[in-house]
This record gives structure tokens, sequence and C-alpha cells, in this order.
């Protein structure tokens, strides 16, 4: 009996040779070549063990463009390395990963009329007509084709975001997320980069079980769909650990995850102390805001969360310490800690920071202490920590601060103690 593959686990191994073989390709990679090999081999290993021919069409046609691309670079690390013999048996393993692949003609036959209108713009006289047909060749072979659709995929997806109720904010926030992504990988922003790095980042964050095969993430409304069950999965893990007297058994399919949802938006918790830490999370979750004005101490720490929704926190008018460390978040929304009037220690150390916006900590003027070390900082405003009164202890050591210019120690000439 064959079952089909976990897609999500395909992707995971493509990423692993892609990125292995990126290392390779560099003339001083930071990891030791053998390893670098082996990492690749034992990928396409994996690969090999999967049923892949059970996969739907769409989804097969990604895998077999990403195997065709893997040939030319596995043939250039072949010739630029002396390990001939390990090289070989990857591009022997990669033909064996390709042998589970059924021969399908992806192509998508044009409809009558598509072919009608394009037949109506044709130049009558040949020379234009060559004029035309050199363009289209020339267009083909640049990949401009594949960057425009990659960039309708985008402004289709961005059209849908913005339409559904909640999830306008979530656009921007991912799209600047992909883009720090990009930056950091050296990768250009191109249309089909960002939107390759926006599905990388999207299976990332998917729970693969039990909701891998209800949604097609190639389709807008698929994409759409996953999303929603990224941000009700972690409804779901946060309710769990809110409400354990709750006893909520963990949902089989999304329309029960949805149920459950709906079902939080019930609860009342009454406690002082909550503690959200390595429970799995990859976003804060709205409901946050349930916790109310009882709360008084919330830890987030240790999970794997890079989104927070604006005005989240808004609610929690008592809150006096936030744990965000050890997760990985790229950047905050100025809106993120709004209406945290009585905060007094907040913390985002072990986190992928950037860059934080001057606005970020406005309004925190109870605010005593912030750790943001082990960042990636490269510059802090003037005006970034203006306004809070109250500060009295800053840690921003481990970042890629060079420096911190006069203009912005002046504005912090009131705080008792930094740590640089």
């Amino acid at each position: 009996m064959f079952f089909s593959p976990d897609f999500s686990f395909i992707q995971i191994h493509l990423i692993v040779i892609e990125e292995n073989l990126k290392e390779l390709e560099k003339p001083d990679p930071k990891v030791a070549r053998p390893v670098l090999f082996n990492n690749v081999l034992e990928s396409f290993k994996a690969l090999d063990e999967n049923n892949l021919s059970e996969m739907e069409p769409e989804k097969l046609h990604v895998v077999h463009q990403k195997l065709s691309s893997l040939h030319e670079r596995v043939k250039g690390v072949f010739d630029k390395h002396v390990m001939p013999k390990v090289v070989e048996e990857i591009r022997e393993q990669l033909e064996k990963v390709e042998e589970h692949l059924p021969k399908i003609d992806f192509t998508t036959p044009l409809p009558q009329e598509t072919i009608i209108k394009i037949f109506s713009y044709t130049p009558e006289d040949r020379k234009t007509l060559r004029g035309v047909s050199t363009k289209f060749k020339a267009i083909t072979d640049d990949e401009q084709l594949t960057h425009f659709h990659a960039d309708t995929r985008l402004r289709n997806l961005q059209e849908a975001f913005k339409n559904e109720k909640g999830f306008s904010d979530r656009w921007d926030a991912h799209m600047k997320i992909v883009e720090l992504r990009l930056k950091k990988s050296e990768k250009d922003p191109t249309p089909m980069n960002k939107y390759e790095e926006l599905l990388r980042f999207q299976a990332e964050r998917f729970p693969q079980d039990p909701f891998e095969d209800d949604s097609d993430l190639y389709t807008v409304e698929g994409f759409l769909e996953r999303e929603k069950i990224i941000k009700n999965w972690n409804t779901f893990l946060f309710a769990k650990s809110a409400f354990p007297d709750k006893d909520l058994s963990e949902p089989v399919n999304k329309e029960e995850l949805e149920k459950v949802c709906k079902e939080v938006k019930t609860f009342n918790l009454q406690r002082r102390t909550k503690i959200f830490a390595e429970i799995g999370l990859t976003e804060i979750p709205e409901e946050v805001n349930r916790l109310g004005h009882f709360i008084y101490r919330l830890s987030f720490a240790d999970n794997k969360i890079s989104y927070i929704p604006k005005n989240c926190f808004s609610g929690l008018t008592s809150l006096k310490v936030l744990a965000l460390d050890n997760n990985q978040l790229t950047a905050i929304d100025k809106e993120t800690f709004s209406g945290l009037t009585s905060l007094k220690v907040l913390a985002l150390h072990h986190n992928q920071l950037t860059a934080i916006d001057k606005e970020t900590f406005s309004g925190l003027t109870s605010l005593e202490w912030i750790n943001l070390s082990n960042n990636q900082l490269t510059a802090i405003d003037k005006e970034t920590f203006s306004g809070l009164t109250s500060l009295q202890w800053l840690k921003l050591s481990n970042n890629q601060l060079t420096a911190i210019d006069d203009e912005t120690r002046d504005s912090l000439k009131s705080i008792i103690q930094i740590e640089e």
C-alpha cells in the first residue's frame, strides 16, 4: 500500500540540498566540504525513499523543476572540487530520485478564445512578425515570463490578504520578513525569489499533521487557507497552555481546529502569571488579549515566533513583565507594544532583529529594563528610547553595532546602566 508523500518533508530536503550546494559553490565555505557533500547525499537518499510518483501533478511539477536545476549545479560542483567519487555518488542518487517521477506533460493547453486573441494581434507583414517572434524568444530565454508569473501571483496574494478580515497587516509583516531573509541570504529581491521565499517561510510554519493535504499552496485560495490554519493552530497551542482545565483535545482536521478557536473566545483567564514557553508557537495569537487586566507577567520565550499582530497586547493594561526572548523575530511593528502603560521589563534578546522603529517603544513610560542583546541590530535611532522616562537598564551587547553615536548617547544619559 502506497501513501502520498509529505510535501513539506520533500520541500525541506530540497532546501537542504540547495543551501549546501550554495556553500559548496563558495571559494571558502564556512563548513567543511565533506560535511556539506554528506548533507546533500543524505537529503537525496531521503527523497529516494519517498513515493514521489504518488504526488499531485502541480506539486510533482515543482519537484521536477527543482531537480532539473540541481543537475547543472551538481555538475558545476563536480567540475570545481577534487572529490569526484563523492559528487558522482550524488549524481547517481539524483538520477535514482528522478526515476520515481513519472514522465508527465505539464504544459497547460491554451483555451481557444485565448489563441484567437493572440492571433488577432499578430502583425500581417513577415518582418514585423519575425521581430515579435525574436522578442518573445528573448523574453522566455531571460525568464521574464517566470518573473512576471511570480509577480502576478504576489499581487493576487496581496489582494486576497487585504480583502480577508484581519489579514492585511499579516501580508505587510510577512513580506518584510521575506525581504530580510533574502537580504541575509544575499539573494536579489526578484519577484521569483520573493515568491519562493514566501512559500518556504509558510512551509516552515505550517503544522504538518493532520493538515498537510487540506489545501494547495500553489493557488491563491490554498495559500490563504494554509495561512488561516497556521493562525488557528497557534491559537490552539496558546489556548491549550492557557486553559489546561478545559482539556482541549488536538483537532484532527481544519474544521475541528476552527471550532476550537471559536470556543476560545468564550474562555476567561484570571491569573497573574502565565508562561507560554517552548510550546511551538510561530506567532502570537490575537487571543492573548483575553488574558485582560489580570495578567502581570507573561512569557513567550523559547518558541519560533516570527510574527506579532499589531495591538495584540493592548488589553493587557496591568502587564509588568513581557518575555519574547529566544524566538525568530526579524522585525517589530511600531504598534506592537501599544497600550502596555504598566510594562516595566521587556526581554527581546536572542532574536534576529535587524532594526528597531523609532516609535516601537513610544508610550512605554513605565519601562525600566530592556534587553536587546544577541540580535543583528546595525544602528539605533536617537529617538528610539526618547520618552522612556523610567528606563534604567539597557543591554545592547552582541549586535552588529559599530558604535552608538553621540546624539543617541545623549538621549540615553538618564539611564543608569547601558551594556554595549
